[in-house]
């Protein structure tokens, strides 16, 4: 086939075989990914799965940590380190923080309403956000593999 101008600066692409399809099809066709998935459907189905998917994490992780309390677990479990100078400083600091936090309004009207303890949901949130920072290698790849297959599901084609 001829080549055609495609730009007003006069840049030239060939129009046959891969060049018709836009960019994001060709890239998942070079990984070895089904393109048929770029309906509005299976759009649809892929973006909806990875964005329940990243709050279901975020809400299960938050809870978790609300439950299990890490921080803590980790803290007995290494009875020297509670024992040094520096500790003791941090531990004086973090309650004097803790008591001046609890005694914020939004915090007694967060409790009042969850009947959850504020210092302990906020804490639960830090630890959270750390794992879900540590898991991102595996939890970020599981999520676009499970978005992908319900676009594929979705648009009506089969996982290859």
């Amino acid at each position: 086939r001829m080549a055609v101008d495609s730009t007003h600066s006069g840049v030239r692409a060939r129009l046959d075989g891969d060049q018709n399809k836009p960019y994001i099809a060709r890239a998942l066709e070079r990984q070895g990914l089904d393109s048929s998935i770029l309906t509005p459907a299976g759009i649809f189905a892929g973006t909806l799965t990875h964005e329940f998917l990243g709050f279901a994490w975020l809400y299960a992780s938050w809870g978790l940590c609300y439950k299990v309390q890490p921080g803590v677990q980790i803290s007995n479990t290494l009875p020297s380190f509670g024992s040094s100078a520096m500790t003791r400083r941090w531990w004086r600091q973090g309650r004097a923080f803790s008591e001046r936090f609890r005694s914020r309004p939004f915090v007694q009207r967060f409790q009042y309403r969850t009947k959850l303890d504020g210092i302990r949901f906020g804490t639960a949130g830090v630890e959270s956000f750390v794992l879900r920072k540590v898991l991102w290698p595996i939890t970020i790849p599981t999520k676009i593999y499970i978005a992908y297959s319900v676009a594929v599901l979705f648009a009506g084609t089969a996982v290859r």
